[in-house]
């Protein structure tokens, strides 16, 4: 603290010893620079803003809004009620270009609002064009307000109706789809978007609707004609195999990582899926007959007693007795047996899992105790089956990551290459520049002004007559009060005790002169201290 102050004491004693000339041109600097970095900050720092876009669907601005903010470096207001988006005149077309490689425009579609502003020369030609295309927006729109649907193009191929045709065309639509980043439609979904294509337009069934993704993957493939095509069949199978993999595959790596650590471990998973279309039958028969039917009829009613009140074989198929009276009574009796047989029939599904192989690999060495517990949380988490011939294998070893450093390294040199071509020493190259120029501009002010400051001082020098002695000093060059250390003329040059006598007579013009030029008497004082 004592040395800021004895340094602070040594600045003031220095700017004091300073001439009041210096001091003016200091204070003229200083003032000049603090007036350039206001002007600076007011005029050449301001945002002049321009519309970005105007009319925006409050979903289309809050997407572009997230854009901007994920960039971080755009400057933007937003007006009308957040539908129309200003940014800074410098960047507005740059960013036009940016968001529309990052699939952020504003949504352009047209529904049937174009039928708002049509003419009046409007043919039935023009019309049926017109219908088309708003009928094509509407389902865009309506396609996209999918959550899973990023961007969605509807083509419709209208048939054509005529009086003389017996059999009705069939329209076509072709849909193509982008989905959002990790995203998918399901197979409701998708039978979804078949069936709004298909009742918005007139004589267009669903077999005729083609949905398809950026990717050109057919998505409707399973509701068309051709869904039993053996070589969508092993697409399919590969997709469910690929799917079964990286689930089972993205679960234990999530659990490796949170026990192990991030970028740890490595997860491998080989999965053998059965896709045979199996249908079993079994029949099982019983050890006794099964009676199947049973017939039985009486001619009266003294035998049907006899044979309630009986025992009587069950095989007993006829009977004849004669009753008290002498009449004949019959009993007939009919059996219908089967072999006691019984059938079972059940369908293999398709897509079982028959066996799971997999692999981890850890970063760095294991323990024997590490290494099983890492296999029970595998075993665990992937419901492995020894019965089913599942393997598990685990190793530890160092990971190479050279590559990946070098990567990195490769990264961050041309990235402090890019920012070195746009910085000079350290700061923005255009902020430098424009310093460079503001501060060359106020040396050349600077000058300026002490270059007509030195000619006025010149100017007033030449005209100033000296009025000590009651008359015009002699031999003084050019007749200056200044000229006192000019040896030419040093005989002549007025001194102290002139000046102070000069001063006490009347009417002296001394007076009058010092009262004029103060700063001339003062600089006469100097030269004469300095040189006592």
């Amino acid at each position: 603290m004592a040395k800021l102050s004895t340094a602070w004491i040594r600045i003031r004693e220095q700017f004091n010893a300073l001439s009041l000339m210096s001091k003016r041109l200091m204070a003229a600097a200083a003032f000049s620079l603090i007036l350039f970095f206001a002007l600076y900050v007011l005029i050449l720092g301001k945002v002049n803003y321009v519309v970005l876009f105007s009319g925006l669907e409050l979903n289309s601005a809050a997407a572009i809004v997230e854009e901007m903010d994920r960039m971080g470096t755009v400057k933007y207001k937003l007006e009308d009620d957040g539908t129309t988006i200003l940014v800074d005149d410098k960047v507005v077309n740059d960013l036009r270009i940016k968001l529309a490689m990052n699939g952020s425009l504003p949504d352009t579609t047209i529904g049937f609002e174009l039928f708002d502003n049509q003419g009046l020369m409007v043919t039935d030609q023009d019309r049926k064009i017109m219908f088309q295309r708003a009928t094509q927006g509407e389902l865009e729109r309506t396609i996209r307000a999918l959550e899973e649907v990023k961007y969605a193009r509807v083509h419709l191929n209208l048939a054509e109706s005529s009086l003389f045709e017996k059999e009705i065309q069939a329209s076509s639509a072709t849909v193509v789809i982008e989905l959002q980043p990790g995203k998918g439609l399901t197979t409701p979904q998708v039978e979804g978007i078949l069936s709004l294509v298909s009742g918005a337009v007139k004589n267009l069934p669903k077999e005729n609707v083609t949905v398809l993704d950026t990717n050109a993957n057919l998505l409707s493939a399973p509701f068309q004609a051709d869904q039993g095509d053996a070589a969508n069949a092993t697409a399919d199978q590969g997709e469910i195999i690929d799917r079964i993999e990286s689930k089972i595959a993205g679960n234990l790596t999530e659990l490796l990582e949170k026990a192990l650590g991030r970028d740890k471990v490595i997860v491998t998973v080989l999965a053998e899926v059965d896709f045979d279309h199996e249908e079993i039958s079994k029949v099982i028969y019983g050890d006794s007959p099964v009676v199947k039917n049973r017939q039985e009829s009486f001619s009266g009613e003294g035998i049907k007693s006899f044979i309630s009140e009986g025992p009587i074989d069950n095989n007993t198929q006829n009977l004849i007795m004669q009753d008290d009276t002498g009449a004949i009574q019959t009993y007939d009796a009919y059996t219908e047996y089967e072999v006691d047989r019984t059938e079972i029939s059940s369908i293999k599904a398709v897509g079982v899992l028959s066996r799971l192989n997999v692999s981890v690999v850890y970063d760095g060495n294991m323990s024997p105790q590490m290494k099983t517990s890492i296999q029970d949380m595998v075993s665990a988490a992937a419901g492995i089956d020894p019965q089913r011939g599942d393997q598990i294998n685990i190793e530890g070893m160092a990971f190479d990551r050279s590559y990946e450093t070098a990567l990195a390294e490769e990264l961050e040199e041309a990235k402090r290459l890019e920012e070195a071509a746009g910085k000079i020493l350290g700061m923005d190259k255009a902020l430098v520049m424009t310093l460079v120029k503001g501060l060359l501009g106020l040396v050349a002010a600077i000058l300026l002004l002490s270059i007509l400051l030195r000619k006025k001082r010149q100017s007033d020098a030449s005209k100033m007559t000296p009025a000590y002695a009651g008359g015009p000093a002699q031999g003084a060059s050019k007749g200056s009060l200044l000229n006192v250390t000019d040896e030419a003329n040093a005989v002549d040059a007025p001194t102290l005790d002139d000046l102070f006598g000069a001063v006490n007579k009347k009417d002296s013009s001394l007076k009058q002169y010092a009262s004029e030029h103060p700063q001339e008497i003062a600089d006469l004082l100097k030269a004469w201290i300095k040189e006592q």
